[in-house]
């Protein structure tokens, strides 16, 4: 996985039509929009919940870890002795 990030003063400006109809967008209420013809999700396993996002935020510079696999790793009932089982089992694959 990727991680992209960027500075809003590395962003060209915005033209002004545009910004006029995204200010009239937030300004309208939201029983106005018409959310009909957008998939509704129903299946949210593999979204990263706030507190998730926040750890690995903070977590990502002591271990780089992809989100996905932070995800998977943070929902271990004990992570440690997962990660610990598999650099065993890769000590003992390099003595043989």
């Amino acid at each position: 996985m990727t991680i992209v990030s960027s500075e809003e003063r590395d962003m060209p400006p915005m033209p002004t039509d545009r910004e006029a109809r995204l200010k009239l967008l937030d300004e309208m209420p939201d029983s106005e929009i018409d959310f009909s013809d957008i998939p509704k999700v129903t299946d949210f396993s593999g979204f990263m919940t706030v507190e998730e996002v926040k750890a690995y935020k903070a977590a990502r510079k002591a271990l780089p870890l992809d989100a996905d696999v932070f995800v998977w790793v943070r929902r271990l009932p004990d992570p440690n002795a997962v990660l610990r089982e598999a650099m065993i089992r890769e000590r003992q694959e390099a003595v043989q």
